[in-house]
């Protein structure tokens, strides 16, 4: 762990951005994923000034293609401010996304092994959020939501903690990540989020085949197929929830509501391609009979808020970042990799990046995923060292 002295002391720099961290995804859980205003504009200040507080203390300024790239999409929606069909609804919006720089600023000042210990917290924020629920009861038509209010976000954060936990448990032996895996198993199945568990198939595939093509121990995931198989069988019969399950068509009530989302924000983002309509625009100009805050799909949301060019920055922010992993000969590119499809495919049908505490989880499996790599760092020298 790098040391910097100042004023003659010596000073652990990457302990103070992981305490900041950690509370972010603690008290992230507590309020809601920071969906509403207050949490995310109070969380979106402290981010910014642990930021502040990391630069001086280090005297320096670090900034990857990801940092950059981060920084720019929050200047394009504080811009679209300026024109926005609702300025009172796009200050809210730029707000709520200024918080992924910093996050992406402070993971990047932690070693390989702390940003390791930060993203193996993401499986017991998941745990304490499915107990949580248990506890208090926080289902709604049956199904999990726990303190989010939205089960489809909740089942992608306990997805990414089932991703995490069994990682930890593979690659250390860590035996208490039985725990985790078997309450977020359980806990996924009880949100019936059915594009989740799609996907979670997906990554029980890909593990698999890591397991038997890379010789990654194969013995533990031969055990945990099995209990995860049993926990899912248990859980669906106690539950009663095997009816919703099975229903996998096109026309679901909830495709159809979609359906007609995507219809008016396509046409909508039609006319508007070129600049956007500023954050919340959809939300204040959507044709009437019925109320959605979101369109439910995250790049046809990036071109409603901010034009073509908010899209296409942040699909180039996740292959720059992804292509230099990759480059890199990553050695977590197992984890990583799955966790940001798994993400990326999911956006394109909910809201889930619409939960700062969701779009940030997704910065940090970028910003770990690229590790501390020197490729595209520029330096700016603040001060003098001592």
């Amino acid at each position: 762990m790098s040391n910097v002295a100042i004023n003659n002391h010596s000073i652990k720099t990457p302990n103070f951005p992981f305490w900041v961290l950690t509370a972010y995804l603690w008290v992230g859980a507590l309020c809601g994923g920071y969906f509403f205003p207050t949490s995310y504009v109070v969380s979106g200040l402290g981010l910014v000034m642990a930021m502040g507080v990391t630069i001086w203390r280090d005297k320096k300024i670090e900034l990857t293609w990801l940092h950059l790239g981060l920084a720019l999409l929050v200047t394009l929606y504080w811009s679209a401010c300026l024109y926005a069909a609702s300025p009172s609804l796009a200050v809210k919006e730029a707000a709520k996304i200024t918080s992924v720089f910093p996050v992406a600023f402070l993971a990047s000042r932690l070693t390989s092994t702390l940003q390791w210990r930060l993203m193996r917290q993401v499986a017991w924020v998941g745990t304490f959020l499915v107990v949580w629920g248990w506890f208090f009861h926080l289902f709604r038509n049956g199904r999990l939501e726990s303190t989010f209010g939205y089960a489809n976000t909740l089942a992608i954060l306990l997805l990414v903690g089932i991703a995490v936990a069994w990682r930890a448990l593979s690659s250390g032996g860590d035996r208490i990540m039985w725990l985790p895996i078997l309450v977020l198993t359980a806990g996924l199945i009880q949100t019936q989020s059915r594009m989740v568990l799609l996907l979670f198939g997906g990554w029980l595939i890909y593990t698999i085949m890591v397991s038997v093509f890379w010789g990654e121990n194969r013995k533990r995931t031969a055990i945990f197929l099995g209990l995860a198989s049993v926990a899912a069988v248990a859980v669906v019969l106690w539950a009663g929830i095997g009816g919703r399950l099975m229903r996998w068509d096109w026309n679901t009530p909830e495709l159809k509501l979609r359906r007609v989302y995507w219809e008016d924000g396509f046409e909508m983002a039609s006319r508007f391609w070129y600049r956007g309509l500023g954050g919340g625009g959809w939300e204040a100009l959507h044709p009437p009979g019925y109320f959605v805050k979101y369109v439910h799909q995250y790049y046809l949301q990036l071109v409603l808020d901010v034009g073509v060019a908010g899209l296409l920055l942040f699909l180039g922010i996740v292959g720059v970042t992804v292509w230099s992993a990759l480059r890199g000969k990553s050695p977590v590119t197992h984890l990583y990799l799955p966790l940001i499809i798994i993400f990326l495919v999911h956006a394109g049908f909910d809201i889930d990046f619409s939960f700062s505490l969701c779009f940030g989880v997704f910065i940090l499996c970028l910003a770990c995923f690229n590790g501390n790599s020197p490729s595209y760092i520029w330096r700016l020298k603040i001060g003098t060292k001592n």
